[in-house]
């Protein structure tokens, strides 16, 4: 089972204050809970569909909080006709083929139709989800807009640090323990985030060493995003017009330097390429799969991934007992 590095937003955001974590940010509500009650917008009601990750990594208690945000008037239940995303265009469509009427259009148009067509749905659609109220939107924009010039300042400081090679400055930005809770996390502690610049160095001696291309690898590699929120976390610091292909290069670029790296370190001398064989895999990745290169040969982009711009090829190690 793949293990993750316990680093994310919420946790690159209290970092900014360490010293005060425990303190407020606005209305008694800490940034636990603030990130929680963003999350919680736009979500069904049903504890049990929530992630479990404020629980994992915060210790957030979910009924104890829920009902606070509620109490305190930052959240609300929905009404039936908000709260009508939380279906699926297939069970809506089935709700309107039971009424005889028209299941064709894109999700949106399918909800316009069920309110302003049919009566009774509040009886067939039970399920409601969370709403936020003007204060409540008030107290996330406000940490919002803290959130994104913390971030701001954290890649581009380290986009700096990476380039004077200052570890040390890196080091207290990233690194964190594990959390008690998680069974899935580990540390990214200092060993984990060196591996990472060095990686990231020897992109940059590729000539990618723009600060466009070292905030992708930053934001992509160091915060551990998804695809979607690396995209989101780029887009706040001023790169509107990135792209997923961007964030796919930059990532897999990043990760097999970093894997080369390591093999290096365990003595391995060849590797394996690997594709993900499905219907998504292009032809450069499927001429790729299964060959095999010494280590001397790595070359990114031509033996080692990515070989398109939207890469999921992998590289194994092969151990002297399997040659």
């Amino acid at each position: 089972m793949k293990m993750e590095h316990h680093m994310r937003l919420l946790d690159i955001f209290k970092k900014k204050t360490a010293d005060t974590t425990s303190a407020p940010l606005s209305f008694n509500f800490t940034d636990n809970e603030i990130a929680f009650l963003q999350y919680s917008a736009g979500h069904s009601t049903d504890i049990n569909t929530f992630s479990k990750h404020f629980f994992y990594n915060y210790d957030l208690d979910y009924k104890k909080t829920l009902q606070k945000l509620l109490n305190s008037n930052l959240l609300r239940i929905s009404t039936v006709e908000e709260s009508l995303n939380v279906y699926t265009a297939s069970e809506l469509k089935d709700y309107l083929k039971q009424k005889g009427f028209s299941t064709t259009g894109k999700k949106e148009i399918l909800i316009e139709r069920i309110i302003s067509q049919t009566t009774g749905y509040a009886d067939f659609f039970t399920k409601r989800t969370y709403s936020l109220t003007p204060e409540g939107k008030l107290i996330v924009e406000d940490y919002n807009n803290k959130a994104t010039k913390h971030i701001q300042h954290i890649v581009f400081t380290t986009i700096s640090s990476i380039r004077s090679g200052d570890l040390e400055t890196i080091y207290p930005l990233y690194e964190t323990t594990e959390p008690f809770k998680n069974p899935l996390a580990l540390p990214y502690d200092k060993d984990s985030i060196k591996k990472d610049v060095n990686a990231i160095n020897q992109y940059r001696l590729l000539c990618h060493d723009t600060d466009r291309e070292l905030a992708a690898c930053i934001v992509s590699i160091m915060l551990h995003q998804t695809i979607k929120s690396s995209i989101k976390v780029m887009k706040t610091l001023g790169y509107e017009d990135v792209s997923e292909p961007e964030i796919y290069i930059a990532f897999s670029s990043i990760t097999n330097l970093r894997n080369i790296a390591t093999f290096r370190e365990t003595s391995i001398e060849k590797y394996r390429l690997s594709s993900c064989k499905d219907e998504r895999v292009c032809e450069n990745c499927k001429k790729m799969d299964g060959k095999i290169f010494p280590l001397s040969k790595v070359q990114l982009g031509k033996t080692i991934p990515p070989f398109c711009d939207k890469c999921r090829c992998c590289i194994h190690p092969i151990f002297k007992f399997e040659e």
